[in-house]
C-alpha cells in the first residue's frame, strides 16, 4: 500500500484554527491587536483550501506515491505583517498596539 506524509504549515480559513481565527475575532471583538515587541517569526500560513487540493492531487498519481510533502502557503509574513494582513481582509486600518513587558 503507498503512503503520502503531508506537513503543512499553519492551517487557515476553516474559522476553526488557533492562528487566524483567533487574531480575526479578537480585531471583531476589540478593534486592535497587541503583539509583543519583537515577535516577528515567520509564517508561511496555507489555506485550508489549498491544502485540501494538493493532498487530493497528489493522491491521483502514482508519481507522487512514498513521499512527503511540506506544504506552506505562497508567503512568508512575519507575524506583524500577518496580522496587518488580517486587519485588511476584514477590511480595517491595522490598530497593533505594541506590547513591551507584562506587569505583574
Amino acid at each position: 500500500m503507498g503512503w503520502n506524509l503531508f506537513r503543512p504549515t499553519m492551517i487557515y480559513g476553516a474559522d476553526s484554527d488557533l492562528n487566524v481565527s483567533f487574531i480575526k475575532s479578537m480585531i471583531s471583538k476589540f478593534g486592535f491587536f497587541p503583539i509583543p515587541v519583537g515577535a516577528n517569526g515567520l509564517r508561511q500560513p496555507v489555506h485550508v483550501d489549498d491544502l485540501a487540493s494538493a493532498c487530493v492531487l497528489a493522491l491521483g498519481h502514482n508519481a507522487t506515491c512514498n513521499k512527503a510533502y511540506n506544504l506552506g502557503g505562497g508567503e512568508v509574513l512575519s507575524f506583524p505583517v500577518l496580522v496587518k494582513r488580517i486587519f485588511e481582509a476584514e477590511g480595517k486600518i491595522a490598530f497593533v498596539i505594541p506590547i513591551t513587558e507584562l506587569i505583574p
